[in-house]
């Protein structure tokens, strides 16, 4: 991560708030539900998003962001809703535009998906030395 120590606060509380998630056949990951609002009353604090934009919660999209790289290639996961920054992205978090996860609690744009395997998943989700890891692990 790099970044302000109120993004890298931001970025701590959304990874914290998905990790160890389990999505049983079937069932729907909503960042939004997951997470929750992004504001003042739960720790977030102002930070760039993927915009370059300061914002209270800013740098959550690269939870999104490094989810969606984890899940994009699975077999078991269907996307339902995924919005990306597109050419407004501005950052370097990610590699392409197109993998720039844009959500926002207040507007509804979530990124969400389903398990659609026979068997559950969990998402964990951490910061550790300044990097954030995302893993998805059958069962």
């Amino acid at each position: 991560l790099e970044g302000t120590p109120e993004l890298i606060n931001n970025v701590t509380l959304a990874a914290n708030s998905i990790n160890d998630t389990v999505l049983e056949p079937d069932d729907l990951f909503s960042f939004n539900e997951t997470v929750g609002p992004r504001n003042a009353r739960y720790g977030y604090q102002g930070a760039l998003n993927g915009r370059g934009v300061k914002v209270t919660g800013g740098g959550v999209a690269q939870v999104a962001s490094a989810l969606w790289l984890a899940v994009k290639n699975l077999d078991n996961i269907a996307i339902v809703q995924k919005s990306t920054y597109g050419s407004r992205y501005n950052q370097s978090y990610v590699d392409s535009s197109n993998d720039a996860i844009l959500t926002d609690y207040s507007n509804g744009t979530d990124f969400s998906f389903r398990n659609i395997g026979d068997t559950a998943i969990t998402i964990s989700t951490w910061v550790l030395d300044d990097t954030l890891y995302c893993v998805i692990y059958n069962g």
